[in-house]
C-alpha cells in the first residue's frame, strides 16, 4: 500500500512524503495504512456487510501521513468511503505517473499547496459556521424543533424534527392532477413520505415553519412530510424450508416508519447494490401478513473493470438460493430488542430471479476469464448475450482453468484423425516403430479465436488437444503424395485419457 502510494501522503491537499533518513543507517516513518471501513464494529465508517477478507483486503486501506489518518477519522461525514477511494485512486494515478521520472518534473511550488491547504480548512470552517448560525436562527423562531442545515447535490435542505407535540394549521391548495388527497392518505396510513410544492402550502401556528416557507417559495422548493423513523439494524439470511438451513447474507442499518394501518422498514445492504424492505398490516382483528421485498441496482458497477466488481460473489450466491427456492429470513433489532422476524419466498418471480441468475452468472465468469487471460474487461448492465454465447463462455472458462479433461467414462471409443502425409518424412515409421508402446500426441488449433464479452472482442489462445496412452494404428494407401491425408486411430491402451486446454 505505501509503494502504491508512492511512499507520500494520499491526501490530495497534503502529498507529503512519509519515509526518509534517520541516523547513519535507519530509516523514519511518518506514514500509517489506514482502514477505509474500520476494522471493527464501532470504528469510523464500519460496514457490517464486508467480510473479514474484504475488511483485511488492500482495497480496504489507503496510505496517509499520521496527521490525515488522524483528520479522516474526525468527521466522516466529509471523509467519506467514497472521497477515501478516489483519494488513493488518484494517489496511485501519481505514482504511476511519475514513475521513472526524474523528482526535478515533479516538484512544484510548496506555498500554494498549503496556502491552498489552509484555504481548503478555512472555507470547510466557514461553511459549517455558516450552517450552524443558520440552525441557531431558524431554531430561535420555534423552539419546539430541532434543526439541521444541509448541502445536498448542489441545493439548500432544511431538516426539522419535533421535540414535542406541535400544534398548528396547514392549508394546502389541492391541484389538478397533483396527487396530494392520495399522499396524505398513504402518510397517515402507512407513513410514506409526501412531497409538497411550497407554493400550494401555507402554515398558521409556527413562525418558524411561516418564514421557512416565506423564503422558499420564490424557489420553487418541496415541504416533504414524513412519519417519525427510528434506526433499526437487520439481520438477512436465506433459508432452505425444506431442511431448515440456513446462511447469512448481511446485515444492515435502515429505518423504521408507519401509519395507521401498516409498518414498514427499508434499508440497504452491500453498500447499496441490495435494497430490502418489509411492509406488515397493522390492522385489528386482521392476521399480521407481511410482505419482503428485495431491489437491485447495479449504476455503481457501470464501466467499472470486472475485477473491480464489489459483492458479485455474494449476490451470485444469494441469487442462486433464491432459484432453488429458499426463502429470505429477516430479523429487525431497536436498541437490543427484537421487533420482526419473518420470512418470504419469491417463488411467484421465478422468471426474474432466473433472469438475474443467469446475468449474474455470465458476469461472474466473465470476470474470471478476463483475470486468467490479464485483459480488462469493463462491465454494463445493458450486455446482450445469448445462451449459447453463455455457454461458450463456460467451457472457455474451463479450459483456461485446466478442467478439460474428459471423462474416463466418454472415452470408450477409439479416436481417429487425419493427418497431412509428407514424403519427405518417414511418418510411416515413426507411427508404426515400438506400436505396442503407449504415446503421447498433442494438437493446436492453426488459428486462434476471439470471443465477444460485454461488447468487447477478447482474443483467445490456441486451444489445444493431448492424448495419452494410446498405440497408433495407421491405414495404409497405395499411392500418396504430399498433402494427401492419411488416417490414424489412436486406440486406447493403460493411462488412456484425452485433456483439451490453451496452449500456452
Amino acid at each position: 500500500m505505501r509503494q502504491r502510494a508512492g511512499e507520500v501522503c494520499s491526501n490530495p491537499t497534503c502529498q507529503v512524503s512519509t519515509a526518509g533518513p534517520c541516523g547513519r543507517d535507519k530509516v523514519t516513518s511518518i506514514g500509517v495504512g489506514a482502514h477505509i471501513h474500520a476494522a471493527a464494529p464501532g470504528g469510523k465508517r464500519y460496514s457490517a456487510s464486508m467480510t473479514r477478507e474484504e475488511r483485511m483486503d488492500i482495497e480496504n486501506g489507503i496510505w496517509l501521513c499520521a496527521n490525515c489518518s488522524i483528520m479522516i477519522d474526525r468527521d466522516v461525514g466529509i471523509y467519506t468511503p467514497e472521497t477515501l477511494r478516489q483519494w488513493r485512486s488518484d494517489a496511485e494515478q501519481r505514482a504511476r505517473e511519475g514513475l521513472g521520472r526524474r523528482l526535478g518534473s515533479l516538484i512544484v511550488d510548496a506555498k500554494p499547496s498549503v496556502d491552498r491547504q489552509y484555504s481548503m480548512l478555512y472555507l470547510a470552517e466557514a461553511i459549517a459556521k455558516s450552517h450552524r448560525t443558520q440552525e441557531d436562527f431558524l431554531e430561535g423562531l420555534d423552539s419546539r424543533f430541532r434543526v439541521s442545515s444541509l448541502f445536498v447535490e448542489g441545493r439548500q435542505r432544511i431538516e426539522l424534527r419535533a421535540k414535542e407535540p406541535v400544534s398548528m394549521q396547514l392549508h394546502v391548495m389541492a391541484k389538478s392532477g397533483s396527487g396530494y388527497a392520495e399522499g396524505f392518505r398513504d402518510l397517515f396510513d402507512h407513513g410514506r413520505k409526501l412531497e409538497l410544492d411550497i407554493e400550494d402550502v401555507s402554515i398558521q401556528g409556527s413562525r418558524l415553519l411561516s418564514h421557512i416557507l416565506n423564503e422558499e417559495s420564490l424557489g420553487k422548493g418541496k415541504l416533504i412530510l414524513s412519519a417519525g423513523v427510528h434506526a433499526v439494524s437487520a439481520r438477512i439470511a436465506v433459508v432452505d424450508r425444506i431442511t431448515g438451513n440456513s446462511e447469512h447474507v448481511a446485515e444492515l442499518y435502515g429505518e423504521v416508519s408507519g401509519g395507521r394501518k401498516s409498518i414498514g422498514f427499508e434499508g440497504k445492504a452491500f453498500d447499496g447494490i441490495l435494497s430490502f424492505g418489509f411492509t406488515q398490516e397493522n390492522l385489528l382483528g386482521s392476521p399480521k401478513e407481511h410482505t419482503i421485498n428485495m431491489r437491485m441496482d447495479l449504476q455503481q458497477w457501470e464501466r467499472q473493470p470486472l475485477k473491480s466488481l464489489p459483492y458479485l460473489g455474494r449476490l451470485v450466491s444469494l441469487y442462486k438460493r433464491l432459484q432453488e427456492g429458499w426463502d429470505v429470513s429477516m430479523s429487525l433489532e431497536y436498541k437490543g430488542e427484537t421487533l420482526f422476524t419473518g420470512s418470504g419466498g419469491f417463488q411467484s418471480c421465478k422468471s426474474e430471479i432466473r433472469d438475474v441468475v443467469r446475468f449474474l452468472t455470465y458476469t461472474s465468469r466473465a470476470r474470471s476469464v478476463s483475470m486468467l487471460l490479464g485483459r480488462e474487461i469493463h462491465f454494463t448492465k445493458s450486455a446482450l448475450f445469448s445462451d449459447h454465447e453463455s455457454s461458450e463462455l463456460d467451457e472457455v472458462l474451463m479450459l483456461l482453468e485446466g478442467r478439460g479433461q474428459i471423462p474416463v467414462k466418454s472415452l470408450r471409443k477409439s479416436i481417429s484423425v487425419d493427418v497431412e502425409y509428407d514424403e519427405k518424412i518417414d511418418q510411416f515409421g515413426m507411427l508404426e516403430d515400438s506400436q505396442s508402446l503407449p504415446r503421447f500426441a498433442r494438437f493446436i488449433e492453426s488459428e486462434a479465436r476471439a470471443i465477444e464479452v460485454f461488447g468487447q472482442w477478447i482474443k483467445l489462445p490456441q486451444r489445444s488437444v493431448e492424448i495419452t496412452g494410446f498405440t497408433p494404428k495407421v491405414k495404409r494407401k497405395k499411392w500418396l503424395k504430399s498433402g494427401d491425408f492419411i488416417k490414424v486411430t489412436f486406440e486406447p491402451a493403460d493411462g488412456f485419457s484425452v485433456v483439451r486446454g490453451y496452449a500456452r
